[in-house]
């Protein structure tokens, strides 16, 4: 699947693909609440004010460290939980056990860890997500 760059930041990248209304977040380095506040603005101006619907969310932290996520970050994230709601899938790209029990913890405390769903590698959450399209 390819991605059109949305944005390309030293902590993360955010693309989009708008035949499989799939939003892609490649993080780089652990997420702090700065970064959550600036996704839930890149959320509004370049998805929702422009019309374009993301109903699937591919996150790839296989170049994050064993905390992807901060304590504050995951604090912003519940804060912006209905955000976050509006996904039908998510697919969470890790080799990492620690951050796939992070992970699932932060889901929960949002209400999503129903929709979501680990993987090792990109091809098998795409896999994933494409089923879903068609």
């Amino acid at each position: 699947m390819r991605f059109d760059e949305i944005t390309k930041t030293s902590d993360y990248e955010v693309g989009y693909n708008p035949e499989q209304k799939t939003a892609l977040l490649k993080t780089v380095h652990t997420l702090v609440e700065e970064n959550v506040h600036e996704l839930v603005d890149l959320i509004h101006t370049e998805f929702e004010s422009k019309g374009k619907e993301i109903r699937y969310l591919l996150v790839d932290s296989t170049h994050t460290g064993s905390d992807p996520v901060s304590k504050e970050a995951r604090r912003a994230l519940r804060m912006y939980s209905d955000v976050f709601f509006t996904f039908t899938k998510i697919a969470i790209v890790t080799s990492n056990p620690v951050t796939r029990m992070i992970s699932k913890v932060a889901l929960a405390a949002m209400g999503r860890s129903k929709v979501a769903k680990f993987f090792k590698t990109e091809t098998g959450a795409l896999e994933w997500l494409i089923e879903a399209t068609e």
